[in-house]
């Protein structure tokens, strides 16, 4: 938005790099990160505040008192997770029980508002006070706890910090080099591009055909399936590259959170390429807690269901979430059932790795791709319509151009990001790398190039997303 760029580039930008002092920088992000959040309103940010000074306290009272020290933390955890099930799970909840048993007298709650990004704070606190109740990170002040919650590159919407990792990003708040800074420039402005010209594109045509499948053919119905995928990549991973090109240009890095995850050869190797860092926050603490693969091929299975169930609850109160999430657990489980098959022995012997490839991944995408299709219903009877859809399909058929356009871009996309491959920019220079060369001997050249680039991108793209307004980011909503 227009705010964002008029506030943070030309505001707290030149005003990060005033000064090298680590109280003033640090103070100046803090700030800066709650002016950010305060744009959701009022309310959001008390309430933001109050949680992260709740379960600061939590620690700082088991720090204080050593022999109380597992109870005071797990109270702050508690506290997290209670304001995330308030907010986000209680109304729905209590309609669902009035559904249930409509003679019992239930409290009226109405819809609450959900605080934004409320889903990835909880998250990043509860992975604190619980490495902290591991001994796995260590007690820090109010400041630095409270940077580190409210830090406003991954605040909204991920990536979703571990202290080990991130705390030391932030401990000593270096200036970025010039390379950092011109990467981190490219990056916002690729994830720019991205939602723009890709996922709201995409989002155009995905809205219009979830509104009516019944009046649409097959091919358009599927079309608009492949799109949504598009879609959500473009849009989330386009979040995640503005969130770590801006950390960048302040000298901070934030982990990776996607690696060409339609280019996955099975369920397992998409959720080591798909929203990493919430991968990664199920395996630690909720797969292995509840045993992991250590006890009997069924009790594993059981853990794997459960754990990527609650995976799918977390975006949402929904039951499409929630059968999004089982799904995915019971492919994880199918998985490992087919890696014991005499079938998966013999291919691994008798055919070549690019063979098995050749029918892997789209026989994982086509299986990711019906995921989503139960991800993007609004609910259980949008589901139920859409599939009818396609046994009765309508007559109704939808093409464009753009749609080429949106594909190709997503595709390419796979691309740039697929893990140990060159990004787009080193392949940029890798084209023209004589003149790359040269200007790279001219620092005030190359600054001149990449700042006129970058602003050209910037310029273009803000004057589509006004001739045709985009829609917000999807993962807010969650």
């Amino acid at each position: 938005s227009l705010p964002f760029f008029l506030f943070f580039f030309v505001g707290v930008l030149p005003l990060y790099f005033l000064r090298e002092s680590y109280g003033y920088r640090s103070w100046l992000l803090v700030g800066a990160s709650l002016v950010f959040y305060l744009w959701s309103g009022l309310f959001d940010t008390l309430l933001f505040v109050l949680v992260v000074g709740i379960s600061w306290v939590t620690m700082f009272l088991a720090e204080k008192f050593p022999e109380k020290r597992r109870a005071f933390l797990q109270a702050g955890i508690l506290v997290l997770v209670g304001n995330l099930l308030f907010w986000k799970y209680a109304a729905w909840l209590f309609r669902q029980a009035q559904g249930l048993l409509p003679s019992l007298p239930f409290p009226s709650i109405l819809a609450l508002p959900l605080p934004i990004g409320i889903s990835f704070f909880t998250l990043v606190g509860i992975a604190f006070l619980v490495d902290l109740l591991r001994r796995e990170t260590h007690f820090v002040g109010l400041r630095k706890y409270f940077l580190y919650m409210s830090f406003f590159p991954h605040l909204i919407a991920g990536p979703i910090v571990r202290s080990q990792h991130f705390l030391p990003e932030i401990e000593t708040l270096r200036t970025p080099r010039f390379r950092d800074f011109s990467a981190g420039t490219f990056l916002f402005c690729l994830g720019f591009f991205k939602k723009v010209n890709i996922a709201d594109r995409a989002g155009l045509f995905v809205d219009m055909i979830f509104a009516k499948p019944d009046s649409y053919d097959r091919p358009t119905l599927a079309l608009a399936v492949v799109l949504y995928s598009v879609q959500i990549w473009a849009d989330f991973s386009a979040y995640t590259d503005m969130g770590r090109g801006a950390a960048k240009m302040l000298g901070v890095s934030l982990p990776e959170n996607f690696r060409s995850p339609y280019l996955a050869s099975s369920p397992a190797d998409f959720w080591r390429r798909w929203h990493i860092t919430l991968s990664q926050w199920i395996r630690d603490y909720i797969y292995i807690p509840l045993g992991g693969s250590r006890g009997t091929a069924a009790r594993t299975a059981l853990v794997v269901v459960v754990a990527m169930g609650i995976s799918g609850l977390w975006h949402g109160a929904n039951w499409t979430f929630l059968l999004w999430g089982l799904y995915h657990g019971l492919l994880l489980v199918g998985e490992r059932g087919w890696k014991q098959s005499r079938a998966y022995a013999w291919a691994r012997q008798c055919l070549p790795h690019w063979a098995r490839a050749l029918v892997a991944i789209p026989f994982t995408y086509f299986l990711i791709c019906v995921g989503w299709l139960v991800f993007r219903s609004a609910n259980l009877e949008a589901l139920g319509n859409y599939v009818n859809s396609f046994v009765h399909p309508g007559r109704e058929q939808y093409f464009s151009g753009g749609i080429c356009l949106v594909l190709a871009l997503g595709l390419h996309g796979l691309f740039y990001e697929r893990e140990g491959g060159p990004s787009l920019l080193q392949r940029m220079g890798g084209i023209c790398q004589p003149r790359w060369q040269g200007l790279a001997r001219h620092p005030q050249s190359l600054s001149f190039v990449l700042g006129g680039g970058c602003a050209a991108a910037v310029i273009v793209t803000l004057l589509l997303r006004v001739l045709e307004s985009g829609s917000g980011f999807i993962y807010f909503q969650f």
